[in-house]
């Protein structure tokens, strides 16, 4: 039997979650794909919504939105991952966004994840932060806003197609 996504748990707090809805789903599928397509398949695992139990950390239990691991991952019997990710992507929602956004910046940052970065498919912008080995916590990499129409009009092609690299959220 499989993990349930009922609810996280971050230094012994339980945290309910609610239920994925349309816009949420998209934003985490479009940084799949694209991470997917730029993944050596052979070296690294990707995840969505795959239970995270990291080893030493015994009061967390974590679903992130999107994490991409180092190959071989170690699998618990109920198929949680038991590695530090990489990489871990979440999809803000309007009833996460505290916890996103300050406890598990926090706890990513203590568990060792290299790259954290937050999606708000509502603001339409993606914030990355890359962990400071020393200080044990993130610095913020860059907040990038996706434009719309006329925005695009008014740049040259070059910086159009600039940002046509930028996530579709």
């Amino acid at each position: 039997m499989l993990e349930t996504r009922e609810y996280e748990v971050i230094g012994g707090r339980k945290y309910t979650m609610s239920p994925t809805n349309f816009f949420h789903y998209v934003a985490s599928d479009n940084i799949s794909a694209i991470l997917k397509a730029h993944l050596n398949k052979a070296e690294y695992q990707l995840t969505q919504d795959v239970c995270l139990i990291p080893a030493g950390f015994s009061s967390v239990k974590l679903f992130p939105d999107v994490a991409v691991f180092k190959k071989p991952c170690h699998i618990t019997a109920k198929g949680a991952v038991t590695d530090i990710p990489l990489f871990v992507a979440e999809v803000i929602s309007p009833s996460s966004r505290a916890k996103d956004t300050n406890v598990k910046l926090k706890l990513y940052a203590e568990i060792g994840v290299g790259e954290y970065w937050l999606a708000d498919p509502y603001g339409k912008y993606v914030t990355s932060y890359r962990l400071n080995r020393e200080t044990e916590s993130y610095d913020c990499i860059c907040t990038t806003q996706k434009l719309d129409e006329e925005d695009l009009s008014d740049m040259s092609p070059e910086e159009r197609a600039e940002h046509s690299q930028v996530i579709k959220l």
